[in-house]
């Protein structure tokens, strides 16, 4: 988690003739909500109590008198390097305290709870209405979602849910975190929510294929990404997957797709990669998948970062600009035995969305190691029932068969498939 206080405004009760100022938190490059300075001393002592005060930094001191906005950059300096540190300690930021913080900081306070809808879009460009209340997090909402949808419980956590900038999948803003409430996020951000695949590991797929509706939307993020050329393949293979959509056959045609270039993957575009044995910074297209984190280097040249060889990784200010950088063991050139750990420094305007990513498909790398099953609606804490959606009857065909946003069945997806295969001959 990448959080940051960089900067404050000044708002005026008229009521009562007082001025207060807030302080806005941003986590992982947007902004999450605005704060009073006793908000964070609130969250200092319930944090002390729960870890001790030896876990913390000292609190900045309060003023005797009210400090403005002109006055304020020593202050929120102190409190952006307090909230830094509790940042850096996963125990404290997944504590209760902290969670339950940062989600009524959102809240647009005094504002209650109140019956809301909301759409969330599937990869096929179809939307789904839902009905929740306006401070469910993102894991009520999830839960909401695959309810209506018929996923199975057990599986609800395969997905998660992703701020886009359109519905047909091109690109993906970052994943929402279980601190928020979606309706206040689309609120403030407004683009597309929509439910995508919430792991890396390929072969994680293999265990959704006995749930017809998880296996669906399997297959239509594949479709997606095939169309948005995500993932790539010859002319005989686009053949093959063209046939197996004819015949409705989804899981031949997903055990085909793993094996394809691109697949499971994520592109974040151009960046600036410092080697630490060059001296000039050089220019590259970032992607990550499970295990690997890629740079394509101008010159065509491929450099892939083994994630199980990265001893550490953070995000940090270098000239105004936020950059990964990550300890990397790597092997003697000469092809001695001797290793060394080296930083890696990575700048693109996707930066906080990668070093999300990576963070995840590290614990995902763990959570396989581990033989640990992904969590499970029965795994949280409190009760949570997913909302009645009201009497109305939903229509689902569009999902379980072959209905696209066409309209017209498997027709659209099958001349995706055959531009595909046009363009496979074209290259070839």
């Amino acid at each position: 988690m990448y959080i940051s206080i960089p900067d404050c405004k000044e708002v005026r009760n008229e009521e009562v003739g007082e001025k207060h100022l807030f302080y806005n938190i941003h986590i992982n490059g947007t902004l999450h909500c605005s704060v009073r300075y006793s908000s964070l001393l609130q969250l200092h002592e319930q944090l002390k109590r729960d870890f001790g005060s030896g876990a913390l930094d000292p609190f900045p001191p309060k003023k005797a008198l009210y400090v403005d906005v002109s006055h304020s950059e020593e202050r929120r300096l102190q409190l952006q390097r307090w909230i830094q540190r509790i940042a850096k300690n996963p125990r404290m930021t997944a504590s209760p305290t902290f969670q339950t913080f940062l989600l009524n900081a959102q809240k647009d306070l005094p504002e209650t709870d109140e019956e809301v809808s909301i759409f969330v879009s599937l990869m096929n460009g179809k939307s789904i209405k839902i009905e929740i209340i306006s401070t469910d997090q993102t894991d009520d909402v999830l839960e909401t979602l695959c309810g209506v949808l018929g996923i199975k419980p057990n599986n609800t956590f395969y997905f998660g849910l992703y701020l886009v900038h359109d519905v047909v999948g091109n690109s993906a803003i970052r994943r929402l975190q279980e601190f928020e409430s979606p309706f206040i996020t689309l609120k403030r951000e407004p683009h597309e929510l929509q439910l995508r695949k919430a792991y890396w590991n390929p072969e994680t797929d293999l265990q959704l294929y006995d749930d017809p509706i998880a296996l669906n939307l399997l297959y239509l993020e594949a479709i997606s990404d095939f169309r948005n050329h995500i993932v790539t393949c010859d002319a005989e293979t686009a053949e093959r997957l063209k046939a197996y959509r004819t015949t409705k056959d989804r899981q031949a045609f997903l055990d085909l797709a793993r094996q394809q270039a691109g697949y499971a993957s994520i592109a974040f575009g151009d960046a600036v990669v410092k080697l630490p044995q060059e001296e000039e910074s050089r220019k590259a297209k970032v992607s990550l998948s499970y295990g690997k984190l890629t740079m394509n280097y101008e010159n065509k040249e491929a450099v892939v970062y083994d994630i199980a060889r990265m001893q550490a990784w953070r995000s940090c200010l270098d000239n105004d600009n936020i950059e990964l950088q990550f300890d990397y063991l790597f092997t003697d050139a000469n092809g001695d035995d001797e290793e060394e750990t080296k930083m890696v420094k990575v700048q693109c305007e996707q930066i906080i969305h990668l070093a999300m990513h990576l963070q995840y498909i590290a614990e995902e790398m763990a959570r396989d190691a581990s033989k640990t099953r992904i969590k499970r609606p029965a795994d949280r804490v409190g009760l949570f029932k997913p909302r009645k959606q009201g009497s109305r009857k939903m229509d689902m065909t569009f999902l379980t068969s072959d209905l696209n946003e066409s309209g017209t069945g498997d027709q659209k997806l099958v001349v995706s498939m055959s531009h595909l295969l046009a363009r496979s001959q074209e290259e070839a």
